[in-house]
Formats: C-alpha cells, structure tokens, sequence
C-alpha cells in the first residue's frame, strides 16, 4: 500500500515501476490523474507533477486531447537511427505532396545535401496538422533521430513535438523556446520591394498577402505598412487583399483590384500570388511594367521563368534546409535541451516586371 500523500519523486518511481515491469505496456494509455491520486493516496498535484517527470524523460508522451499514453523507448535509450525526418505540414488538404509547394521543394534540396553529408538518410512525409491522432507520426518518429518540420502552425503539435522529438521547426508560425526555428527577415523582404517600387515612380502600392494565421505573412504585411509609413505613402487599407497564399484567389483579388481601386504597383507576399498578378493583369491588356510594375517574394526558380521574369525578394531555401539539418546534429551531440533561432536576410532581385 503506498505511503499516505507521498511526495512526487516517490510517486514517479512507483509510476515508473509500472512501465518497466510491464504492468502498463508500450503505447498504452495511463490511467487518469483522478484514478492515481485515489490508488496511491496523494494529491491530483503531485500525481501530475510526477507524469510530468516521466514525460521529461521520455517513459511518456501525451496527446493533445486524448490523454497520456506509455512512449514506445524513452529517447536518451534509443540506439541512433541515422534518419532525419523531413515534414511539411498541411491542413485537411489529403492529396498534397512535397512537391505542392515549390518553396519547401528547395528547401528540400538542401535537408537532402547536408544529411547526405553527415551520412544521415532522409525520410520525407507531410502531416495534417487538423489531425489529432499522433500515430501515423508517432511511427516516423520511432524511425528517426530528429525531425525538420516547416510551416508549423498547431499549438498542440507543437507541444507533441516539443515531448517527443528533436526538431528544426523552418518558417513557423508558432515559437518554442525548446525546439531551434528558422525564419526568413519577411517584413524586411517586403519593405525592399516597396521601397524598390517607390524608387521606380510607384505612389499607389497595392499588396496581396498571404494566409491569416501565418505569422509569415503578418510580418511581410506589417513590413508593407512600416514600409509606406517610412515612405510618408498614405496607408490606403482598400489596397490590401488577402489571398491566402492560393493562386486563384490571387487572382481572384486581383481582378477586385482592377475593378475598384487605382493602382501602379502590387506586392505581392509570395512568387505564386505574383504569378498570378501577372496572370489578370495581361488578360487585362495592362502592360507590364509600364503600366503595372509586380514584385514577389522567395525567387522561385520558376519567378525568372515568367513573362516577364519577375522581381522577388529573394530567400536562400537550401540553406535554410541545410542549416536545419546542421542545428540537429549538433543538437544531438551537445546534448542540448533549448532551442536556437535564426532569421535568415533577403535580397531583393531585380528583373523585367519592374
């Protein structure tokens, strides 16, 4: 019988004691705070701050909104993989692949060379951040050592991550203090392609953003406003569209532009949004850029392909990839347990569009 309202380290070694004798086996779920505090006669405080120990060291993991399950091996135990992960998240879109989004294709390139380079191998998957059930996830991360995740944006992921795995988070839109985060200097991007218009002659700067809830396209969207204000350009909010980073939408806006506002030049948060600028503005018979000068932002490699071949901020994808990838690696060789960020500059590329 354990010992009335014993302290948490005691109760973890008796929680422990339960998992290594196989009482509650590899992926199974514990039972409920309120179910232990009554069997070991202690507080639902110490019960939950013994769990938390066990999470720290790897005996178990919780999923957001199911409970806490048994880990399979705690981490620090497992021989190393040699595999590095590389995940792009998505939202409830089930046919989407890497190759959907050309800017983590690049970033792709880079992951692929650098783990090549440390003779590790890379095991590429996308995970569907509206998806709850961590299992189909939970089966990669038993095969790798750490993961690089791009476009994260899930709070609860997050935290999964966070409890689990080693991970290089690239362009998040959400901020750990655990996991190293790589960003690109966005509001500083769009800010030179607004002053770049501006010194060609633009006074009335339209701007297509991206989606809402990405930080991303918040930090170019404030760098367009901090970038009229320093220019002493009225901010004119009528100008503003949000796209969400999809091409027909763009479009969409776009043509909204043609129809209610005056302009002379459009920013647009992305290459695609770009793209699609170019699109309505030639079936309108809007020369460009005569009459419409167009800037974007990444440099695809397709962005020198249009017609005309576009202005863009541009964004070293590949390094992004690879300093992920070296962020990892050293990560498990110091044994490190907090995060590292970086914010990686742009520049901006001149060409036909403006």
């Amino acid at each position: 019988m354990p010992v009335k309202d014993q302290d948490y380290e005691k109760v973890a070694q008796q929680l422990q004691q339960n998992l290594t004798t196989g009482l509650w086996p590899e992926g199974a779920k514990i039972p409920s705070e309120r179910q232990l505090s009554s069997e070991f006669h202690t507080s639902r405080n110490k019960i939950r701050r013994a769990i938390a120990q066990l999470i720290a060291d790897g005996y178990l993991r919780t999923v957001p909104g199911s409970g806490t399950y048994v880990a399979e091996l705690p981490r620090k135990q497992r021989a190393a993989t040699k595999n590095i992960a590389f995940l792009i998240c998505t939202r409830g879109k089930p046919h989407y692949t890497v190759t959907s989004n050309l800017f983590f294709a690049e970033v792709l390139r880079g992951v692929e060379y650098e783990t090549r380079r440390r003779n590790y191998h890379c095991i590429v998957s996308i995970i569907d951040e509206e998806n709850r059930n961590y299992n189909e996830l939970q089966s990669i991360i038993n095969k790798v050592d750490g993961a690089v995740v791009c476009e994260l944006r899930s709070e609860p992921l997050l935290s999964f991550l966070e409890q689990n795995l080693p991970t290089a988070l690239i362009s998040p839109s959400v901020s750990s203090r655990l996991l190293d985060s790589i960003a690109m200097d966005n509001a500083q991007g769009v800010m030179q392609a607004v002053t770049h218009l501006y010194e060609r002659g633009c006074r009335r700067i339209a701007y297509l953003s991206g989606s809402r809830g990405s930080y991303p396209a918040q930090q170019r969207l404030q760098g367009y406003y901090e970038a009229l204000d320093q220019l002493r350009i009225p901010r004119r909010d009528e100008l503003v569209r949000i796209c969400g980073w999809n091409f027909d939408q763009a479009k969409a806006c776009t043509e909204e532009l043609l129809q209610d506002q005056t302009f002379d030049g459009i920013v647009a948060a992305s290459d695609i949004l770009a793209f699609a600028a170019i699109q309505v503005c030639s079936e309108h018979k809007l020369t460009i850029p005569d009459r419409v000068k167009i800037t974007g932002f990444d440099n695809l490699e397709t962005a020198e392909q249009s017609q005309p071949p576009l202005t863009t901020i541009c964004v070293n994808k590949e390094f992004m990839g690879r300093q992920a990838v070296k962020l990892l690696v050293d990560r498990f060789q110091e044994q490190r347990d907090f995060g590292l960020h970086m914010v990686i500059p742009t520049d901006l590329i001149v060409r036909e569009s403006t």
